[in-house]
């Protein structure tokens, strides 16, 4: 306690890392540290996760920066958290950003994405992968072709048979379908005339009455009657003179 003054208390010295003020009472506010608070906190994950005493990160550092006081970004090919991750495939490995991993300068040929970690799809290549594959390329069997008509992919080989396996599923489920519809609405008009039948829903009828026929709609009772009456009319009708009488 040498360097404290008898009378005011004042620290002649200074402080201790740590602590400030001019009795060396106040504690280091969140984000610096050392000898009289005076160094600030590096890259460290959380607010009050640096030591006010020797700035060491408790919770590690923030994604871009590693090391004990995390003041140290992440070397060319590296970023993210502590720098465990690597730069996908940037047009110049310096422009991958150490935080995010973006490769700001673009990607190299033949690659893609926001982190240029993603391969040209299936007939492109070159820088971001906008040059078109040559239609004169080979393909085995089962992979994917390029359209001449419209340079556009469609699916050879196996996908193209399970294609044609659904469309032909498709059209049978719809040809059943049909039929089934179809011998329902049979079912329903055979209902509708045994329905009238039950009723006594008269049909259209054909007697036989002075020799002729003619349409009746009457019940089959009063037909019968009908039959009979004209059956007593030719009996009681005059017969034709024959020859033997006109002789007489």
């Amino acid at each position: 306690m040498e360097d404290c003054d008898h009378v005011t208390g004042y620290c002649k010295g200074g402080c201790k890392d740590g602590s400030k003020g001019n009795k060396c009472d106040t504690v280091c506010l969140d984000g610096t540290y050392g000898s009289n608070c005076t160094e600030n906190c590096g890259k460290c994950r959380g607010p009050k996760s640096c030591d006010k005493v020797s700035g060491f990160c408790l919770n590690g550092c923030e994604n871009g920066y590693f090391g004990e006081k995390c003041i140290l970004q992440c070397p060319n090919g590296k970023y993210g958290y502590m720098c465990n991750s690597s730069c996908g495939n940037c047009k110049d490995i310096r422009d991958c950003d150490h935080e995010t991993g973006y490769c700001n300068g673009g990607c190299a040929a033949g690659s893609m994405g926001v982190k240029c970690d993603e391969e040209c799809p299936f007939g492109f290549y070159g820088e971001e992968c906008s040059e078109r594959c040559n239609l004169s390329c080979g393909y085995k069997s089962g992979q994917q072709s390029i359209s001449e008509e419209t340079n556009t992919f469609k699916l050879t080989s196996a996908d193209e048979n399970k294609d044609t396996v659904y469309a032909l599923g498709a059209t049978l489920t719809l040809s059943l379908l049909v039929n089934i519809l179809f011998a329902a609405m049979c079912f329903i008009r055979f209902l509708l005339k045994r329905k009238d039948e039950i009723n006594g829903k008269p049909s259209p009828m054909y007697v036989n009455v002075s020799g002729r026929l003619r349409q009746d709609n009457r019940p089959s009772e009063e037909m019968e009657l009908d039959q009979q009456n004209v059956q007593y009319e030719a009996l009681a009708a005059p017969s034709q003179e024959n020859h033997y009488d006109a002789l007489q």
